[in-house]
């Protein structure tokens, strides 16, 4: 998310839209990018759970990863896009980016050991939210209890319905120009050179 509105204010953005590539499959492309990253990074965990601290992966239940893994990734992908529009620059993206994911994770019970009491209206609050639905849809398909193939259907669906929201508000808000209120890397770069 980040790495789009630096992108956006040093005029990137507008550079690749003013090219023969359609601006959807940039963006499609961007998502297309994180989600295959974020595979990688999957990859890498489960595999460490499974060499390490004996972590069993049951092949009845791996499309049902796979899927929620795909949805959810894709969701929170679009809704870095989302955010990346809402960011007025460059350098207020991170602050957005954890204003938006911190509290999230709070209320979505992500830091926080399942044999912990969590209050009821932290579960209430992090059900609105998709990161909840998303842990618990990934985390069904690797719990031994649940019998296979563990889809936790209606968790990938409200992910899904995220996912086209995020979609609505990209596409409302992505901006690919810079700012004109002076606030862009690159006007910051060219005061500087002048001083």
């Amino acid at each position: 998310m980040i790495w789009r509105s630096i992108r956006r204010d040093e005029g990137i953005l507008r550079r690749v839209r003013g090219t023969p590539l359609p601006s959807w499959i940039y963006l499609f492309g961007v998502i297309g990018s994180s989600v295959c990253m974020a595979l990688l990074g999957m990859v890498a965990v489960v595999t460490l759970g499974v060499v390490a601290f004996g972590v069993t992966i049951e092949l009845a239940k791996l499309t049902a990863m796979i899927a929620a893994f795909v949805v959810g990734a894709a969701t929170f992908a679009t809704w870095g896009v989302a955010i990346s529009g809402l960011a007025k620059s460059a350098s207020a993206a991170p602050a957005v980016a954890n204003a938006v994911i911190l509290p999230m994770a709070f209320v979505s019970n992500v830091f926080v050991s399942p044999d912990f009491a969590t209050p009821q209206w932290v579960l209430i609050v992090g059900d609105i939210f998709p990161l909840r639905h998303f842990v618990i849809a990934f985390g069904e398909a690797m719990n031994p209890y649940r019998v296979a193939p563990a889809f936790a259907l209606g968790r990938v669906a409200v992910l899904v319905l995220w996912m086209l929201f995020g979609a609505v508000v990209a596409w409302r808000k992505f901006r690919w120009e810079p700012a004109v209120d002076g606030s862009t890397t690159r006007s910051r770069r060219s005061r500087h050179k002048t001083k």
